[in-house]
């Protein structure tokens, strides 16, 4: 029930895949390229990810063919795994249906939590996290628990290896799996052996992934961060992760707020705070002793993350928008785990009556935060979503002998991958390639053209064509399927 529920409420941007952006079209490059031999250890122009969701896409693509679609179906399917092995998790200790109550905030959940799972191909990073923990898990019933907290370790810091991110996990984490070694009717010594067979390679690993990523950037914790991030937490980031403030797509590239009565907006700040209250009694289960041990790390686990989550987000010097909230997705990601304990305690039925009213709120908002992919309760067909336009003008340009293009850099990459890098479009600022091969190719090209659109805000032809007018340079302007493309011959 929940992976059908997951499913369906991600339906529209699977619909609507051509309307992917420049971010999530970066690794359907990649793995395009991957196919025809071209490795490269990181994704483009992220040195702190590696290449492994281009290379998981490439395998989707060599079966199902290069495709939006496919590349969008990728995360789609690594969050309902991750959903099924959280379930299973949490399965463990407590009835079905209290499982899938507390699963359930990963089944709803709002836009900025859902673009980590669907468009920024971070799903693959988290997937990867929880199924070291559920190995780590299986490994105190196994009758032979060192191949499972082998694995578990090799999962862990696969995550790590995928996205530097991962790093704000991987305590809490580490920490749930050495207990899950430790656990178990066994002698001192089996237990050590099983703490050397996971810490073993752990540690192996972490060491070899440190060095892979020590060309990524460094995102400093500073104390003096506090105040401003905190301002930042309370005003944006919170109503927009938690869904009492709720932003509304009118074009694909930009969300502006949805005015909603005050009472609603009262109603959708309780639900929030009687899930917060949830959180933090879950966290403080891990003190109760009439809960099963192996019930309470799982408390250890679900807080920790969330802890480490938003400490990282209250001193580090990245948060400086309301989008910084996808850096507490940690929190969300985590949360069942949290649970648990204080559905055990002997309270399921008081628990899901609690958090029932925020995952109506967060349905509701994360729904409605679709906006041009939804019409009221169903999803829709949008114009960018069936890339028609798109196709006309990757035709033109064909017709014209473009082989190379820019456009602004939400556009640029986007249309490559609808193009088939055919033409190739470059970001119009050289700041923000992802693909040098790409601009050199644009560089040295004799005919160009820039595109503009009037949803892409961020750039708007008339500068440009002032430029090539007062350097003199020759070009035709062209109205194609609501596009503005300026055609240059050098």
């Amino acid at each position: 029930m929940a992976l059908v529920a997951a499913g369906l409420f991600r339906w529209p941007p699977l619909l609507n895949a051509n309307g992917i952006n420049s971010d999530a079209a970066v690794p359907g490059l990649q793995a395009m390229h991957l196919l025809k031999g071209e490795w490269a250890w990181h994704l483009w122009g992220a040195s702190y990810q590696a290449s492994i969701d281009p290379l998981v896409i490439a395998g989707f693509f060599a079966v199902f063919g290069t495709s939006a679609r496919v590349l969008v179906l990728v995360p789609w399917l690594f969050l309902l795994l991750q959903i099924a092995l959280t379930y299973d998790v949490v399965r463990r200790r407590v009835s079905p249906w209290a499982a899938l109550v507390a699963v359930s905030v990963l089944v709803f959940a709002t836009m900025v939590i859902n673009m980590p799972m669907t468009y920024v191909m971070r799903q693959v990073m988290v997937t990867t996290l929880v199924a070291g923990v559920w190995l780590a898990d299986k490994s105190t019933t196994a009758a032979r628990p060192v191949p499972w907290l082998i694995a578990s370790a090799v999962f862990i810091v696969g995550g790590l290896f995928n996205d530097y991110f991962a790093l704000v996990m991987l305590p809490p984490i580490a920490l749930f799996a050495l207990l899950c070694a430790w656990e178990g009717e066994a002698t001192r010594r089996s237990r050590i052996q099983r703490l050397v067979a996971w810490a073993l390679p752990f540690l192996v690993l972490v060491a070899l992934a440190l060095v892979f990523h020590r060309g990524a950037p460094r995102q400093s914790l500073m104390a003096r961060q506090l105040g401003r991030n905190g301002s930042l937490l309370v005003e944006q980031v919170l109503p927009f992760a938690f869904g009492y403030r709720v932003f509304v797509s009118h074009s694909p590239n930009a969300f502006d707020p949805w005015v909603l009565p005050a009472a609603v907006t009262v109603l959708q700040k309780m639900a929030a705070a009687l899930a917060g209250m949830v959180w933090l009694l879950g966290g403080l289960a891990v003190f109760f002793k009439r809960v099963p041990w192996p019930t309470r790390r799982l408390a250890l686990l679900g807080t920790g993350s969330g802890l480490a989550a938003l400490t990282a987000f209250l001193l580090s010097t990245q948060p400086s928008d309301m989008w910084s909230a996808r850096y507490l997705a940690p929190l969300v990601w985590m949360a069942p785990f949290t649970f648990a304990p204080l559905m055990s305690a002997g309270g399921e039925k008081r628990v899901g009556v609690l958090l029932l009213p925020y995952l109506a709120s967060v349905a509701f908002a994360g729904w409605l935060s679709w906006g041009i992919y939804v019409d009221g309760p169903l999803p829709r067909l949008d114009a960018r979503g069936r890339a028609d336009d798109e196709r006309v003008v990757r035709d033109f340009l064909r017709e014209n002998g473009v082989q190379y293009a820019a456009a602004q850099y939400w556009l640029a990459y986007r249309l490559s991958f609808l193009f088939e890098e055919n033409p190739v479009v470059v970001p119009l600022a050289d700041g923000e390639d992802r693909y040098a091969p790409h601009r050199a190719g644009f560089d040295a090209a004799k005919k160009t053209a820039l595109i503009f659109h009037p949803t892409e805000w961020r750039a708007s032809p008339a500068p440009y064509e002032m430029t090539l007018r007062s350097s003199q340079v020759p070009f035709e302007k062209h109205d194609v399927a609501g596009f503005t493309v300026l055609l240059l011959s050098r």
